[in-house]
């Protein structure tokens, strides 16, 4: 089962080391702490550089999007203030 589903409100955790953009590239250097949406949800799927589980689509507000392992996001929570 996957940990998201299709529209949560996501963010890369800081020790996110890898992800693909829509091009193929592999990138490298986070883009922590950005609000984002899920809008693919890819389970048991295996292909390097990911290890094997669920990958997400993901989408930030500027409209760049990435592919990223579930390990590396966690649900966004705004700052309280």
């Amino acid at each position: 089962m996957s940990k998201f589903t299709y529209d949560d409100i996501v963010r890369l955790k800081p020790t996110v080391s890898v992800w693909e953009n829509d091009a193929g590239a592999i990138k490298r250097g986070p883009r922590v702490g950005e609000r984002a949406w899920v809008f693919a949800v890819l389970e048991n799927q295996t292909r390097a550089p990911f290890a094997a589980g669920t990958r997400y689509g993901i989408e930030f507000e500027d409209g760049d999007s990435i592919e990223v392992h579930e390990d590396d996001l966690e649900l966004f929570e705004p700052a309280a203030g």
